[in-house]
């Protein structure tokens, strides 16, 4: 059993106390360059070139976010060996959080935490981030990156605690050994608050976003159901709360209360994915060896499933009778292993066709439009057909969500979605590439054919309004650029989409509700 001492028990602080307290720590504030990144990132208007340049100012931000491009987690699956590369493979958005994993690690080793081991503290984090990511990528949630990056700080405010209150660093310490309930308790009765209050309570400072503070903060909540508004911040703050369960195999030990939590957390699990204990177990593993070197956290051999199911036979079989029901339970799950192992090949067919769609509307995502673009660009330059790439950009899409909410919002992007869709012929591929822009590809498409369908489908967008779920009516235009190549000439992947980028800012800053095009096709 784990035991921790306690402090007196001390009375709970309100939400203004502990912001209070925040405020009064001696806490780094993050470098101004990142903090540019940041902003520049969470600005719709913002272009990747311009967002390439901003990190390219940051020497340590950039060899992060190469590192973390090559990487299995980020993988685009082509090297990338510059930073105007990772935008256009992995868009604004990952790269911003990218610049919150880079921005926290670097802020945490300013502060003084005396005797609090950090290498425990990164290694245990770095666990909640794997488990996250490998939930989120299971569960068909549309950025398992930023699932990883928010698991990585869920447990960040015990270190701010540490700094709070030094003197009880060891029993902080302690409580990171406790499960979940008790390791509650336990820092409730130190400190009068838990770590996830405590984040939220310095999160704006560092410039976190809020639906990450949002998700952290709630992930301890509700045993049964996350009290968040949003869905997809509920989404998220129950993927976090699955990861923390995860983690608590290793961390605390697989006993009765640990595994029961963990297998009711994956009954649940989001999009109704059913996915086994043993491999939600072993990919957790896997993530934290190849995030490890790119992260630079160091961290012990990690137990396999194996070694894991031992621990708890041997934790089981030690206790009342009444734990023999897990016990046949977990060998039932051992032998379902083997099963699984055999209709491994049928679901990677199915995880393939995962990978390479939006979870949210169904077209292509990121990565599946870079690749067809690439072979439509190669084509192009052997002299085999003429291509066009169109950029489609909703306008004023963050009003759509800060007025009518999420929800709504993403009712309209699946059906801009449907609709252009069903616009384009078989061999044209329209996808997502994430927030509100789309991308579409026309292989073997000339520039004077490709305008009147960028028209046509700029039409489309805004001739009908959009029925919302709440019964309501919502009517939307999008800006359009488009980039055709002609037989025989060479455009790099990188610069076609800048290119197009530009043609999309054009349309923007004309008065948005058109198509542009840059001056002179290739």
């Amino acid at each position: 059993m784990h035991e921790v001492q306690v402090a007196p028990r001390v009375t709970p602080k309100s939400v203004a106390e502990r912001k209070a307290a925040a405020r009064d720590l001696t806490l780094p504030s993050p470098p101004l360059g990142m903090a540019l990144v940041l902003e520049a990132a969470e600005n719709p208007e913002t272009s990747l070139a311009r967002l390439g340049w901003l990190v390219n100012r940051e020497p340590s931000l950039t060899s992060h976010i190469l590192k973390l491009s090559n990487s299995a987690a980020y993988g685009v699956g082509r090297p990338v060996g510059s930073v105007g590369q990772a935008t256009v493979y992995l868009g604004a958005r990952t790269v911003r959080n990218m610049t919150l994993s880079h921005i926290v690690q670097t802020l945490t080793k300013e502060i003084d935490v005396g005797a609090f081991d950090t290498t425990a503290f990164w290694e245990h984090a770095l666990r909640r981030a794997g488990a996250a990511h490998v939930v989120a990528t299971r569960c068909g949630f549309d950025d398992p990156g930023e699932a990883f990056t928010a698991g990585l700080m869920q447990e960040l405010g015990l270190l701010v605690m540490v700094v709070e209150r030094p003197e009880l660093s060891e029993e902080i310490a302690a409580a990171m050994a406790l499960p979940f309930h008790a390791r509650a308790k336990a820092e409730s009765d130190l400190l009068g608050t838990t770590h996830d209050q405590t984040f939220a309570a310095i999160a704006s400072e560092w410039g976190i976003p809020g639906e990450i503070t949002t998700a952290i903060g709630a992930h301890h909540e509700v045993e049964h159901e996350v009290q968040v508004s949003d869905r997809r911040g509920r989404r998220l703050a129950e993927i976090l709360r699955l990861a923390d369960a995860v983690a608590d195999i290793t961390q605390v030990g697989a006993n009765r209360d640990v595994l029961a939590r963990v297998r009711g957390y994956l009954d649940r699990m989001p999009n109704g994915k059913r996915v086994s204990l043993e491999t939600v177990t072993d990919e957790t593993a896997r993530a934290m060896r190849e995030m490890s070197s790119a992260l630079e956290i160091r961290i012990r051999p990690q137990p396999s499933f194996e070694e894991l199911k031992a621990a708890a036979h041997r934790a089981l079989a030690s206790v009342s009778s009444s734990y023999e029901g897990d016990v046949q339970r977990l060998e039932a799950q051992l032998a379902e292993h083997e099963r699984e192992r055999r209709a491994l090949e049928k679901r990677n067919g199915e995880l393939e066709r995962l990978a390479s769609t939006d979870a949210l509307t169904g077209v292509a995502n990121r990565r599946a439009l870079c690749d067809a673009l690439e072979s439509a660009l190669g084509r192009t330059k052997r002299g085999e057909m003429p291509m066009t790439v169109l950029l489609l950009d909703l306008d004023h899409f963050k009003q759509v969500n800060d007025v009518h909410g999420h929800d709504a919002g993403d009712v309209v992007l699946k059906e801009v979605a449907s609709r252009l869709r069903g616009a384009l012929r078989a061999g044209d591929l329209v996808g997502r590439l994430g927030g509100e822009e789309f991308a579409v590809v026309l292989a073997g498409v000339p520039a004077r054919n490709a305008r009147f369908i960028a028209e046509r489908l700029r039409v489309l967008v805004s001739v009908r309004p959009i029925a919302l779920g709440d019964g309501g009516v919502l009517r939307v235009t999008a800006s359009i650029g488009g980039f055709s190549v002609e037989p025989g000439h060479g455009v790099s992947l990188e610069d076609a989409l800048k290119t197009c980028d530009l043609a999309l800012y054009a349309s923007k800053n004309a008065g948005r509700n058109r198509v542009s095009w840059p001056a002179g096709d290739l």
